[in-house]
């Protein structure tokens, strides 16, 4: 299981990225949801799509394991 994230790098300062949205979904077409996200946040910079992933103690409690 994985989610994704959204980070924005802004061009005059880098170092401090931005997160932008988290996805649990993939869109079919990064490049037009990235394009449409950077129209709607209407912040210059990079935006980069990150892959976050996960051990199953990490995002679930430990009685719902039985259950995945």
């Amino acid at each position: 299981m994985s989610d994704w994230i959204i980070l924005r790098f802004p061009f005059d300062d880098p170092q401090k990225p931005e997160m932008i949205e988290v996805l649990a979904n993939v869109p079919m077409d990064w490049k037009k949801y990235l394009k449409k996200k950077a129209r709607e946040v209407k912040k210059e910079g990079r935006y980069i799509v990150a892959d976050l992933l996960y051990k199953d103690e990490y995002y679930s409690p430990g009685t719902m394991k039985g259950y995945i």
